[in-house]
């Protein structure tokens, strides 16, 4: 429990799920489901602010092994410019601290950069939002993307560890079934989870990634790459995708050394 401005945090319950829909923004998914996987999550830590016994405020952390992040930020309309972001994302960053983590990151709406700043995060890059557009190609005929097998756990672990720069087993030990693998010779040098939120696509090479956001991208028309991604970024505006907005992806503490050019999808603005 943290307290700030006379207002304190509690650990969001599965009681609490009908209360939080009033805090629902009119341009995201529904939240419901999110909190729902913070709830049943045990490296998830959900929390509320709560006034007059309505809940005016809630965020999680999600942690890795030795990282974390914040996600979920969000406070009534009626309570906005009171404090209540701040609140609720000092009481994450310092229970993160308490438990040891050194590093925390998150992706920041233009209206919750400010708040980020202001409790210390640090910009990092850009993740580039496209829509509306489509790949064309019959990757179904590419003979080197093969379904996952459990003889390459380790394989898809370390490509993931080696983009991202963290220990996210414990998030994607469940979506690998029914993901994708590029194989070229005896090498993985790519996966794509489908069933982990966006579709996450992980690649160590250039004709892995594109190889793979074929596949994808012949059914889904919507993309999220980090603004490094120069190839990826190009085989998008050539499937005519355009881009409509850009999220800011921000650091507290320890900065992770993670290949932005490895990300040819991104899992979620929650989740990295």
């Amino acid at each position: 429990m943290f307290c700030d401005h006379g207002m304190k945090t509690e650990p969001l319950s599965i009681y609490d799920l009908e209360r939080i829909s009033a805090l629902q923004p009119s341009d995201w998914s529904d939240i419901i489901p999110f909190f729902s996987f913070y709830l049943n999550a045990a490296y998830c830590d959900p929390i509320k602010v709560e006034i007059d016994n309505h809940i005016i405020g809630v965020g999680s952390a999600i942690k890795y092994k030795g990282t974390a992040w914040i996600a979920h930020i969000i406070v009534h309309p009626d309570y906005r410019r009171r404090g209540i972001g701040t609140v609720i994302t000092n009481a994450l960053v310092e229970t993160l601290k308490v438990q040891g983590f050194k590093t925390v990151s998150l992706i920041a709406t233009n209206m919750g950069e400010p708040v980020y700043r202001k409790a210390g995060f640090v910009k990092e890059t850009e993740y580039l939002f496209f829509r509306d557009g489509q790949c064309v190609s019959d990757a179904t005929q590419d003979v080197s993307i093969i379904p996952y097998n459990q003889k390459y756990l380790r394989t898809v672990l370390a490509l993931d560890k080696m983009g991202s720069g963290e220990n996210r087993e414990v998030l994607l030990s469940s979506h690998l079934s029914g993901s994708l693998l590029y194989k070229k010779g005896k090498t993985i040098h790519g996966f794509c989870m489908p069933s982990l939120r966006e579709g996450l696509i992980i690649a160590d090479h250039p004709d892995a990634g594109i190889a793979l956001m074929k596949m994808k991208y012949a059914t889904v028309s919507k993309a999220v790459l980090p603004s490094e991604n120069e190839a990826g970024i190009d085989f998008l505006l050539k499937s005519s995708f355009q881009e409509y907005s850009r999220g800011t992806r921000m650091c507290l503490g320890k900065r992770i050394r993670w290949v932005p050019e490895m990300l040819y999808s991104r899992i979620g603005g929650n989740l990295g």
